[in-house]
């Protein structure tokens, strides 16, 4: 799930947003830490932005008009699935070797 911070969010404000707006879960009774900040110029992302990882024992009710489906993927699958073909939003293979590795 990703957003664009509007004018005069804070990072977390639009978090807030986009989580309740796409996966329906409310961030403040959720288990959400942030993983870090990254930038175009250090780390070779498309823009400014924080990353933060929601964890949960059940999958949210996502919005169904944003998402077509999803999946609990390790890494090494995500990336096994991107080598056989499948197509990704372009930081989010970044992100994973960032946070998680290969």
């Amino acid at each position: 799930m990703g957003g664009h911070v509007e004018s005069g969010e804070t990072y977390e404000d639009a978090l807030k947003r986009e989580t309740e707006e796409e996966l329906n879960i409310d961030t403040d009774k959720a288990d959400v830490r942030l993983l870090g900040h990254l930038t175009p110029q250090k780390d070779g992302v498309s823009a400014y932005m924080n990353v933060y990882e929601i964890k949960m024992d059940e999958a949210s009710d996502y919005n169904k008009s944003d998402f077509v489906e999803y999946f609990w993927l390790t890494p090494k699958a995500l990336f096994d699935r991107i080598a056989n073909g499948e197509k990704t939003k372009g930081d989010l293979p970044k992100l994973v070797k960032i946070f998680y590795g290969e």
